[in-house]
């Protein structure tokens, strides 16, 4: 848990300690449960349980506030609230129990997110996922329905449901490097293998001459799978040496793929 008014530069340094433990949260994997989507339900409620428990302090101390003492030595009264949920896109599916390949934050579907005309300007409806939420105690088959037509997952109880002035969809924070960075990459790598073809790129990663600060791919780069965020760095340093005079099919010009 870290707090808003840190800058940047400090905050992201973890020798500056500018963010403090919370708890630690279980890994298993309920391997003795036998049904894989009874298993998922149960760790998903099993992820929201311990994360209601600690967060409750922030229920009572974000509705009443509490007295905190700044380093002046002058006392506030405080209002402590969940503001950004920081994590991997896996875990913000998690957090906010929308389904895999969905947009977490809004009601965009998979299929969509290419289609920038298609896409929402606005957030999740928070209130008709709390009342999505509250119709379990009346008529769990419903809910179950509900939740498949809203495109959540059926969780009954998840954290941020008693958290005061939280909107978890608005919380959630862009994940740079898995969504942007390392996204970007992949799909514009993918691009070159399918105008180049894979043995053309992988060739010309063979013959890339030995240099500093560059690693060779002597076996290419297209049959790589699970690439680490370093294989990436160093992946980029090449991509423009690899296609500068690659010739494109049908004698196409190959200008808006170098600029890209």
């Amino acid at each position: 848990m870290t707090i808003g008014n840190i800058p940047k530069e400090v905050r992201r340094k973890p020798s500056n300690r500018a963010y403090v433990l919370l708890g630690y949260l279980p890994t298993t994997r309920l391997e003795t449960v036998s049904n894989k989507a009874s298993r998922r339900r149960q760790l998903a409620n099993l992820y929201h349980a311990c994360m209601s428990k600690i967060l409750n302090p922030l229920v009572q101390a974000g509705k009443d506030g509490i007295f905190m003492v700044t380093g002046l030595g002058v006392t506030h009264r405080c209002h402590p609230i969940l503001a950004c949920v920081v994590t991997d896109y896996p875990e913000q599916l998690l957090t906010t129990c929308t389904l895999s390949g969905d947009c977490p934050s809004c009601p965009t579907k998979k299929a969509d997110l290419g289609n920038y005309m298609a896409i929402p300007l606005d957030f999740r409806d928070l209130s008709q996922i709390l009342d999505l939420i509250d119709s379990f105690d009346t008529d769990p088959a419903e809910f179950l329905r509900s939740c498949k037509t809203a495109g959540v997952r059926p969780i009954v109880n998840p954290f941020w449901k008693d958290l005061p002035y939280t909107h978890i969809y608005r919380s959630i924070t862009p994940d740079i490097l898995h969504q942007l960075y390392q996204g970007i990459l992949k799909h514009l790598i993918g691009w070159m293998i399918m105008v180049f073809g894979a043995a053309e790129i992988d060739a010309r990663c063979r013959r890339m001459p030995p240099n500093h600060n560059l690693r060779l791919f002597v076996k290419g780069i297209s049959s790589l799978s699970r690439v680490s965020g370093q294989e990436h760095d160093y992946m980029c340093r090449i991509l423009l040496g690899l296609i500068i005079d690659a010739p494109l099919p049908h004698s196409q010009s190959p200008a808006r793929l170098l600029a890209s």
